[in-house]
């Protein structure tokens, strides 16, 4: 009897897993700026006071940048210099320390309050970030304010290859900028 009930509970679990879709993907925008004027886009450079927000390796940087690059080729937006583009991607990557993810948002002058949620248009709904977490940000060229935010879970464990990291990147970056100027 305690066979059968311990099989029963293990496939409703087992099944319960299964029928749980993916992570969705969310997406907060600044209503009034205008996305449909957006061509180009830039990331800062290496030596920017932007990536001191965040001590991650060369190689993890590059395979961020990389897909954001592929991406936005792909959806047609041409990458410029900084001064240039007419938004700046920028991406966070949080672990747990939601000190320096505070520095980072302080840095891209980030306001939840300004930014409507994409599913709802509401800016009561709250961006809920928690660890294992990749954030996108598109910041206003001239303001350096950001006027979107995508974010995902992203997960890399220690034993997983570059390869398995690189196309764990890459899948993360092409649902949350899928979103990018959705809005126009």
């Amino acid at each position: 009897m305690f066979n059968k009930v311990f099989i029963v509970i293990a496939i409703t679990v087992f099944l319960v897993g299964c029928t749980a879709g993916p992570a969705s993907v969310q997406a907060k925008y600044q209503p009034l700026f205008r996305f449909a004027d957006v061509a180009s886009y830039g990331l800062y450079n290496r030596n920017e006071a932007f990536n001191d927000y965040q001590s991650l390796s060369d190689a993890f940087r590059n395979d961020i940048e990389l897909a954001i690059e592929r991406t936005m080729d792909e959806k047609g937006y041409q990458f410029k210099d900084q001064e240039q583009a007419d938004v700046i991607l920028t991406y966070y990557w949080l672990k747990q320390d939601m000190r320096e993810f505070k520095a980072y948002n302080h840095g891209i002058n980030f306001c939840s309050y300004c930014l409507n949620h994409s599913s709802s248009n509401s800016k009561a709904d709250r961006l809920k970030i928690r660890p294992n977490t990749l954030i996108i940000d598109a910041l206003n060229r001239k303001t350096k304010r950001s006027v979107w935010r995508s974010y995902y879970p992203l997960t890399i464990k220690e034993k997983e290859n570059s390869q398995q990291t690189q196309a764990k990147i890459r899948q993360a970056v092409t649902i949350m900028l899928d979103k990018f100027g959705k809005n126009k």
